[in-house]
């Protein structure tokens, strides 16, 4: 697609004959666009920090970690995180335990408010262009009474 043709289709051409509602709907358009993509990022921003809370000191060793029978944690953060108390055998052979940061309910509130705020996006966008349908048609059906009759 050519330049000319990409800027005829968002209505950036200088037509004179395009109408003002033509040109509202296309800055409409463009501003829930980039509202929406702000908002997206700015969640899952505030999920990533949440989420990453205060790290464990990582050593590059992978051990099994089971889970004691403590009560999760609720910390704070954007989302909060949970922590669970869990235990494991160090290299050496002595039990350690220590909290573990739970992402799944960080990543499921950003995945879900990221759904709804583009539910809610395509709403505004709808009922933007429902009204802006009937100013359209109302200026046509005015203009049709004039031009009619004659």
């Amino acid at each position: 697609m050519n330049t000319t043709r990409l800027a005829r289709r968002l209505g950036l051409d200088g037509n004179p004959l395009r109408r003002r509602c033509d040109k509202i709907a296309v800055c409409l358009g463009a501003l829930l666009l980039a509202a929406f993509l702000l908002s997206a990022a700015a969640i899952g921003w505030a999920g990533h920090a949440g989420a990453a809370g205060p790290q464990a000191e990582h050593t590059g060793h992978r051990l099994p970690a089971v889970r004691t029978p403590a009560r999760a944690a609720f910390a704070g953060g954007a989302f909060g995180h949970s922590r669970i108390l869990a235990g494991q055998a160090a290299p050496e052979g002595r039990p350690r335990t220590g909290h573990l940061a739970v992402m799944a309910r960080e990543v499921t509130a950003a995945v879900v408010v990221t759904v709804t705020l583009g539910i809610l996006v395509w709403c505004l966008a709808q009922a933007g262009r429902w009204v802006l349908d009937r100013r359209r048609l109302a200026a046509w059906e005015a203009a049709w009474a004039a031009v009619g009759p004659l």
